[in-house]
């Protein structure tokens, strides 16, 4: 198995709301292997190409962290499929723009990515998925406002 170059287990797995509400967070051997080649597969050449760092703000939920966040029956998050990003350097919509290019251009492969903005905070992420916990790679982009 190939390690990450960028991304640690840690930050896949930390949740602010968790810790808040004592929630266990413990993923399983399945999810840590998704975890593991999210992060190889998509977000270490994703990081490679934007040349700057990338952060987590979301990985891994099991379900009673995936309920209190509000989170969607079945996300991939509880999978550990999918994660939020973004970009460290604070340039949103340039990393946007930049997604917008390289992911279709991408050889790699991958299922999804939302470009999300928070309705309540105005907060701004991207959900991106590498494959799905059915296997699929479907290609899809979308933006939308969640809460």
């Amino acid at each position: 198995m190939k390690t990450p170059v960028y991304f640690r287990l840690e930050e896949m797995l930390k949740s602010d709301t968790a810790l808040r509400k004592k929630i266990a967070n413990i993923p399983s051997w399945q999810v840590i292997n998704n975890l593991n080649d999210l992060a190889v597969n998509l977000l270490d050449p994703l990081r490679e190409a934007w040349q700057s760092g990338i952060g987590v703000s979301s990985g891994f939920r099991n379900l009673q962290l995936n309920n209190a966040v509000k989170g969607v029956a079945g996300s991939e998050h509880t999978y550990g499929c999918a994660c939020d990003i973004y970009p460290v350097n604070g340039k949103f919509n340039e990393f946007v723009e930049f997604l917008k290019k390289w992911l279709p251009k991408f050889e790699g492969g991958w299922d999804k990515a939302i470009i999300e903005t928070s309705k309540s905070t105005g907060g701004r992420w991207v959900h991106i998925v590498w494959k799905s916990h059915k296997g699929e790679q479907r290609r899809k982009l979308f933006n939308m406002l969640a809460d």
